[in-house]
């Protein structure tokens, strides 16, 4: 039998280094966090904030779960950062508008949604004074558009303060430029730099980047099936770029697990844009 003053103690890693290993083993591995909450105590701890990190609803049934989650465990609501909503029919609305309330550490939010079916319902609330990154309809956050009454935000949008990147999915071709200029000339989202709008015109795009504000945009991206390439040419403005997409759902949930998606498409083209500009004017200088 072996003497106790002869055991080789086994080597334990500092906890801070133990967590590290687990988290970035369980990093958007679903199943994997799943696995490794059961190991111990300390690393459930460590790894459950993970589990409610990001959700992509995509049906009602989805979104009621998450809220049905939430209220059972409010504690879940402040590992909550990125949300995407993808699902479309009224009933999501209540259980949408607890959610926003709950989550005070929310980062990241899309709803892509069809307009709100009726006007007495309330408006959403986001507590959270984090959100830097938002994508919607554009009459969901501006509202008020000729014929349409679809906000679904208060009209100051105090909500979105630290708001830096916009992601406007649709726009109404008649009264788009109106409804955007609005919307960038009032004294509302004063952190935005980063803009994208979908199908828009390029008349739309000029106008934007010639509008003055205190805080000027350093991108902005234009996307959708009826954007081409060639609008680039017609913009002259190293800001403007077009971005191309495939799935736009998969490049959200890529980027809100810290990989590239689709604002780093847009800074990429940019950069590519200005190192090109920056070329043909070096190769210019040495012609003349």
């Amino acid at each position: 039998m072996q003497n106790a003053d002869t055991l080789v103690p086994i080597p334990r890693l500092p906890l801070e280094l133990e967590r590290e290993i687990f988290e970035l083993a369980a990093w958007h591995d679903k199943p994997t966090m799943l696995v490794l909450i059961l190991v111990a105590s300390r690393v459930r701890v460590w790894i459950e904030p993970l589990l409610h990190r990001v959700f992509h609803t995509e049906t009602k049934e989805d979104i009621q779960a998450l809220h049905d989650r939430l209220t059972n465990n409010p504690a879940h609501a402040a590992s909550l950062r990125y949300l995407l909503v993808t699902c479309s029919t009224p009933e999501v609305y209540p259980a949408l508008e607890y959610i926003l309330r709950a989550c005070s550490n929310l980062v990241d939010l899309g709803i892509w949604v069809d307009s709100k079916p009726a006007d007495d319902l309330a408006r959403l609330e986001v507590t959270s004074p984090r959100v830097t990154h938002l994508s919607l309809k554009l009459e969901h956050l501006a509202g008020d558009l000729p014929g349409h009454r679809r906000r679904i935000f208060a009209p100051d949008l105090g909500c979105f303060a630290s708001l830096t990147h916009l992601d406007l999915i649709d726009s109404k071709p008649a009264s788009e430029l109106g409804a955007i200029m609005q919307l960038l000339k009032s004294p509302v989202l004063p952190s935005l730099r980063y803009l994208a709008i979908a199908d828009a015109k390029t008349e739309v795009y000029l106008a934007i980047l010639a509008l003055p504000r205190p805080l000027p945009l350093r991108i902005l991206c234009a996307y959708g099936d009826s954007v081409h390439e060639d609008q680039e040419a017609q913009v002259p403005d190293l800001r403007f770029c077009v971005v191309y997409s495939r799935e736009y759902t998969d490049d959200w949930t890529q980027a809100a697990w810290r990989k590239a998606g689709f604002w780093e498409l847009a800074e990429g083209r940019v950069a590519d844009r200005r190192a090109k500009a920056a070329a043909n004017e070096a190769d210019a200088a040495r012609r003349s």
